[in-house]
C-alpha cells in the first residue's frame, strides 16, 4: 500500500473540486484562434532566410564577394594545414 503526501490529500471534511467548465472551454478556445501562429512564423522564418540566401549568392558572384571568399577560404585552408602540421 502506497502513502501519499499530507499535501497531496484533500483536507479533513473537504472535497476536491474539478475545474470549472467555463474555465477549460475559455482555455481550449484561446489555443484553437492561435492554431497557425507558428505556421505563419515558420514562413516568416523561412522567407527571411531564403532572402539572406540571395543576398549573400549574388554578393559572392560579384567582383569583390568572389575575391573575398578566394581569400577567406585561402586563408582557413593555409590555417588548417598549418595546425595539422604541428600534430603529425
Amino acid at each position: 500500500m502506497t502513502r501519499t503526501s499530507p499535501r497531496l490529500r484533500p483536507a479533513a471534511g473537504k472535497q476536491r473540486r474539478s475545474m470549472p467548465m467555463h474555465v477549460l472551454e475559455e482555455s481550449r478556445d484561446r489555443l484553437q484562434e492561435e492554431d497557425g501562429q507558428g505556421t505563419i512564423e515558420y514562413v516568416l522564418v523561412m522567407l527571411a532566410v531564403a532572402a539572406v540566401a540571395v543576398v549573400l549568392i549574388a554578393w559572392a558572384k560579384s567582383g569583390s564577394g568572389k575575391s573575398a571568399l578566394e581569400g577567406l577560404f585561402g586563408n582557413v585552408l593555409s590555417w588548417v594545414t598549418s595546425m595539422a602540421a604541428k600534430f603529425r
